[in-house]
């Protein structure tokens, strides 16, 4: 989703920082980003890590107008998942997205916009297993 979300903002006269674990992801997303007329940065950062996220920020600079929130790490069953996986989950989906909006929010001039994505398995109408597996991290950031 985050991907996603930075193709459709991508445009002339737009500079987007990209962050995410994944580097070679990053590079790919900031090349789409450029060849769509704007400056783009791919920051590798674990998101579950509060220093990790401020340092990506530093290199951001003093002013965030847009911040769009959409990291999350696919994961199992809640019944099948080891309790290791389940706090890595809730680190990366709720706890990086908090820390992202505090860095982003010190930076944000008056009318600056914090966009935090969910998805549809945070709708009480999602009835499937693989929908309702991590609801409660979603949800807990987007209600």
């Amino acid at each position: 989703m985050g991907a996603a979300s930075a193709r459709l903002l991508a445009g002339p006269g737009r500079r987007l920082w990209l962050l995410a674990k994944r580097g070679e992801m990053l590079d790919a997303v900031a090349r789409d980003v450029r060849d769509a007329g704007a400056q783009a940065e791919a920051l590798p950062c674990d998101l579950a890590d509060a220093a990790a996220v401020a340092r990506a920020f530093e290199r951001v600079g003093p002013r965030v107008d847009v911040l769009v929130n959409a990291a999350a790490l696919p994961a199992n069953t809640v019944a099948a998942a080891e309790p290791a996986e389940i706090m890595r989950v809730m680190a990366v989906n709720l706890v990086g997205a908090m820390l992202c909006a505090r860095e982003a929010a010190l930076r944000m001039p008056a009318g600056g916009t914090i966009l935090n994505v969910g998805s549809l398995c945070v709708s009480p109408a999602s009835r499937t297993p693989s929908a309702r597996r991590w609801r409660r991290a979603t949800s807990a950031w987007c209600s």
